[in-house]
């Protein structure tokens, strides 16, 4: 009876030592996974914005095709501007930049002077939006010359528009009388007659197109004079042209040039190659729904798409993983967007 008891008890004891073997085994792979799986905290524009939702979507679509990658999707108020200064301060993995923003800050020039970031890279350049520059007919405003003078909104003027508007204007040497505040305020200024027009990012804009519902505007072009002029001066915030196309607003019967805002999803150079490759692949993968989302980002229904794009603005290093999937596509990356991390 004893001899039988000692058995039953010696079994017990295996039993429970392979239990233990197996469960700190499980928890050892399950450790393994946890640590596996890359956290990327990715910062947006503010929950206002009508591009909230678009940016969170980029999470979502991570988060859903990668096990070995989580995105967490973090507001920023502040949009692009406050992105790029959390980047710097650690705060962030990755979020919304611009091309022109992205130089200054690796430079650390203009509004970044004391706070360069070389890390910085762009991990691909999604939409170029151009500037509408408009005014009311009545007002006898058909070129930027016929500026001068004239009473013109540049919305707030620490906002990437009011700073490239004045730029613009400094470079040829125009001078509207400035009028800088929130977009809602350009839009009661031009209705009531106070502001001659305003600019605005979008093509359509709403707003613009509320006002033209009931008075006659004009869409004023840049020229490729005045762009290059404005370039050679500020290089590091006009980068291209894009062209509104005729149409697009009442009136407007012929394609008119204009400068863009180039909106990036911008990274550093301590994100793993092997991460910021996953997520710009499965972003390449999924870029006709993202396309969808949001008409800015029209040029993604392309077959290239947004490596095409960014291959073709972009004027600062991009993320390593980004250089190694657009060679993947057959694109040709020019040295000086290949990072220095990839040159050693």
């Amino acid at each position: 009876m004893t001899e039988k008891g000692g058995s039953t008890m010696k079994r017990q004891a295996v039993c429970s030592i392979a239990t233990a073997v197996v469960v700190a085994f499980s928890l050892l792979l399950w450790g393994e996974t946890a640590q596996a799986q890359r956290k990327v905290s990715f910062g947006t524009t503010s929950s206002e914005s009508g591009m909230y939702a678009w940016h969170c979507a980029h999470a979502t679509i991570v988060n859903k095709s990668l096990s070995t990658i989580h995105m967490t999707a973090v507001e920023n108020p502040g949009a692009a501007g406050e992105v790029i200064e959390r980047i710097r301060k650690g705060q962030l993995d990755m979020g919304i930049g611009g091309v022109d923003l992205t130089s200054r800050a690796i430079k650390g020039i203009d509004d970044y002077k004391g706070k360069a970031n070389p890390k910085l890279r762009i991990a691909c350049v999604f939409s170029s939006t151009p500037f509408t520059i408009f005014a009311v007919k009545k007002s006898g405003v058909n070129s930027l010359k016929d500026l001068d003078g004239k009473k013109f909104g540049t919305g707030f003027p620490y906002a990437i528009t009011g700073q490239m508007a004045r730029r613009l204007f400094d470079a040829l040497g125009i001078k509207p009388n400035f009028f800088e505040a929130g977009f809602g305020a350009n839009v009661d200024g031009v209705k009531d007659g106070r502001l001659v027009g305003f600019v605005k990012p979008g093509a359509p804009d709403s707003s613009i197109l509320d006002i033209a519902s009931t008075t006659e505007i004009k869409i004023i072009p840049i020229t490729q004079k005045e762009f290059e002029i404005a370039q050679k001066k500020y290089p590091d915030y006009f980068i291209t042209t894009d062209i509104i196309p005729a149409r697009t607003y009442p009136g407007q019967n012929e394609d008119v040039l204009a400068v863009p805002v180039l909106q990036a999803w911008v990274t550093t150079s301590d994100l793993p190659q092997n991460v910021g490759y996953e997520i710009v692949k499965v972003w390449y993968k999924n870029r006709a729904s993202l396309a969808a989302m949001y008409a800015a980002a029209n040029r993604e229904k392309g077959e290239l798409g947004f490596p095409k794009l960014t291959l073709e603005t972009a004027i600062t290093p991009l993320h390593a993983g980004a250089v190694q999937f657009y060679r993947e596509l057959g694109l040709n990356v020019p040295d000086r967007l290949v990072p220095p991390e990839m040159k050693k």
